[in-house]
């Protein structure tokens, strides 16, 4: 039998500790010094921040501080079509090469930065399955329910518009003080209207998806702590999409426990623990004739699971984004008085005209300023910053005259996109909805759909552009269509934040109601 005790290990050198402790940091510093000189030189054609060439120290400072919209705009523009923003990472801002990278029948693939947006660890959704062909899967069974086909979209977005105009009128109008009035009712009610607006897009998208809204706007307030935990989740999401260690970190079993749970009390976990229990007693009772999304995944065949996962990505990837549209755009109408006084006069003609209330979808589309006040708020601040990187084939590809090796992960940098001068113009940094007025109609559509290239492109076209679009058309109408606006600090209108989408809040408001 063999025994330890048998080897001779007496040929071996001792084993010096403190040499081994300066043996080992050396070690790890030679390593790092080789794969910074490799990572930098396989991309050394690509321009951008230097830092950026070798390290994803830039990309995370940059994102921590809340100026990823202003900076790779900024970087972009230095750059060309082709910024690189870490060391497998690059960023463009040119339409055909977006649409290429993104084509339905293209070789590209997801990267791992979609895997960082996976919040439960028992299933992917739409977004985070990186396997193409289990994308196309997926998504051909809830298409229906996201376009609207299988279920009410309409229904449920009046619905929750009824309830946003009706609760405002009773809530949060400053009434025109009269004579003999008391102080009381001429006095002003400050409105935080980025709060308003998240309230009215958690309603919409839980009233779509789960056939009841979790009432926020009925509420008032901050249930749940969700936007403090939310505005936490945003940043945390941003650099652990962007830095693929933390990303490893993050989503690691060891840190599983720090991540939102449907059993939390409070904040994302506590709403999606709410979400998981409905879609539950759905399946548990086997209720499938429902007009809503769950309904409609239940007919498609989804799992319990994947329903679960599914729904609860929408209340994270439709409420910030869609809210985010409306902030911006009304804080652009309410610093723009050409703008402001021309979306009303055309509101006031449409009422005057008949239309129903809430408005219906195809009316909407019948208003030219509507539709161009709707796409110019998108222009302006798209609701996805940056991202959304695919990888480049095995064999590599040439963008725009500049080859890109195989592995390479390219995205988007939206805001810049939207800021292209070929397509809209010199005037790029002002709101100005004409644009899409005054020009012929083959620009109109060019502009039109290169700012439809927020909702994504091809295989990867948003699966919620259809609820957004009736969110954004029937909300701007009514609101126009009842009240007026002002800003209560207008050299400071909100605060304003980018990480991997827009944040914006502390947006006062005096809303009063037209007479």
């Amino acid at each position: 039998m063999f025994n330890l005790k048998d080897l001779d290990l007496d040929h071996l050198p001792d084993v010096n500790f403190s040499t081994l402790g300066l043996l080992l940091p050396g070690l790890f510093l030679i390593w790092y010094l080789v794969s910074s000189v490799y990572s930098w030189y396989r991309l050394r054609h690509i321009p951008g921040p230097f830092l950026g060439s070798f390290s994803y120290t830039w990309i995370a400072k940059t994102a921590l501080g809340g100026r990823t919209g202003y900076e790779l705009l900024r970087q972009q523009k230095k750059a060309g079509s082709l910024l690189r923003v870490a060391p497998n990472y690059l960023l463009t801002d040119d339409p055909q090469v977006f649409r290429k990278v993104n084509a339905a029948r293209g070789a590209y693939h997801r990267d791992g930065w979609y895997g960082a947006t996976r919040v439960d660890p028992r299933q992917d959704h739409l977004i985070s399955i990186l396997d193409t062909a289990e994308h196309d899967r997926m998504k051909a069974k809830v298409a229906h329910g996201y376009n609207g086909r299988d279920m009410d979209v309409n229904g449920a977005v009046d619905s929750i518009v009824t309830l946003f105009i009706d609760t405002i009128r009773s809530r949060y109008l400053t009434h025109t003080q009269k004579e003999g009035d008391s102080v009381e009712r001429g006095g002003l009610v400050k409105v935080d209207f980025a709060a308003l607006a998240r309230y009215f897009t958690l309603d919409v998208i839980t009233r779509v998806s789960y056939g009841q809204e979790f009432g926020f706007i009925a509420a008032g307030r901050d249930l749940y702590s969700y936007t403090r935990s939310m505005e936490q989740f945003i940043v945390v999401l941003t650099i652990a999409t962007d830095v693929p260690l933390i990303r490893r970190i993050v989503f690691s079993p060891l840190m599983a426990g720090l991540m939102p749970k449907h059993t939390d009390e409070s904040g994302l976990g506590k709403v999606l623990g709410i979400a998981r229990k409905i879609v539950g007693k759905r399946y548990d009772e086997e209720v499938t004739g429902e007009r809503d999304m769950i309904g409609s995944f239940m007919r498609a065949g989804l799992t319990r699971i994947e329903c679960e996962a599914e729904t609860g990505l929408q209340i994270i990837a439709a409420t910030d984004t869609t809210a985010g549209a409306i902030r911006s755009t009304m804080v652009h109408l309410l610093t723009s008085p050409p703008a402001y006084a021309r979306l009303k006069s055309e509101v006031r003609k449409a009422v005057e005209s008949g239309v129903s209330f809430p408005i219906t979808l195809d009316q909407a589309r019948k208003l030219p300023y509507l539709q161009a006040v709707i796409w110019e708020g998108l222009r302006m601040r798209p609701p996805a910053v940056y991202g959304h990187y695919k990888v480049v084939p095995p064999g590599g590809d040439t963008l725009n005259g500049v080859f890109i090796p195989g592995g390479t992960a390219i995205g988007h940098n939206m805001t810049a996109m939207m800021r292209n001068e070929a397509v809209f113009g010199q005037d790029v940094d002002v709101f100005r909805p004409e644009r899409y007025l005054e020009c012929d109609a083959d620009k109109k559509a060019e502009a039109e759909r290169v700012v439809d290239l927020v909702f994504g492109a091809g295989r990867w076209t948003c699966a919620g552009k259809t609820v957004a679009f009736t969110e954004l058309n029937k909300v701007f109408f009514e609101l126009f269509r009842a009240f007026d606006f002002q800003l209560i600090n207008a050299t400071n209108p909100c605060r304003e934040n980018a990480y991997v989408v827009w944040v914006q809040s502390n947006m006062w408001v005096r809303i009063t109601e037209v007479t």
